[in-house]
């Protein structure tokens, strides 16, 4: 009781006081020191790094990026991002199938035959990257990983996948593994 008295007389004061310290502008002076001013010029974090750490960012970022695409089945940027990519042997097996012809449609048929019969939207494609593995140089970087995919029985296949980054040309150019893994999931899928 005697604390609730306390709060009424004395936490009304309190937030007053705070309320004329912010509109006389001295509470706002306070929290301004701590930021740059608007008009100054100042890099980004990332710039400050050392330019190796800033390639394996990059390559982390473009990594999630094409996992994300995977997984909601965004099939004209899995065919964008792999545009002018060289496709391993496997890969190129893969591309018989008819619905293998590109990533974007293995995507697709998997995304289709992933989903149950009594869901009523196509859920998210239950693949993920597992042991990432980035190698990096000066003008080429290569990822290295195992994709897993859970099937809606709960049964798991892991698939060794081998992508290869240009910084010259920043996208993938090569990709051995990825095609057929996921046109493995697409066949194996069941509705």
């Amino acid at each position: 009781m005697r604390t609730r008295r306390w709060l009424k007389s004395n936490g009304v004061a309190v937030i007053l006081a705070f309320a004329v310290q912010i509109g006389s502008g001295a509470g706002f002076k306070m929290f301004a020191q701590r930021l740059p001013s608007p008009e100054s010029s100042r890099a980004p974090l990332l710039t400050s790094l050392p330019a190796d750490t800033i390639r394996l960012q990059v390559r982390q970022l473009r990594l999630m990026d094409l996992l994300e695409s995977l997984q909601r089945g965004d099939t004209a940027h899995l065919d964008g991002t792999f545009t002018g990519a060289t496709w391993a042997s496997t890969d190129e097996a893969s591309k018989q199938r008819a619905q293998c012809q590109s990533i974007g449609s293995a995507v697709a048929a998997a995304r289709l035959r992933s989903t149950t019969p009594t869901s009523t939207s196509l859920a998210l494609l239950p693949i993920y990257f597992d042991n990432v593995r980035i190698l990096d140089s000066a003008g080429v970087g290569f990822a290295r990983m195992q994709v897993r995919f859970v099937s809606s029985s709960g049964v798991e296949s892991v698939f060794f996948v081998s992508l290869t980054y240009a910084d010259s040309e920043p996208r993938w150019i090569h990709v051995d593994g990825l095609l057929a893994a996921v046109c493995e999931i697409a066949s194996a899928s069941t509705p």
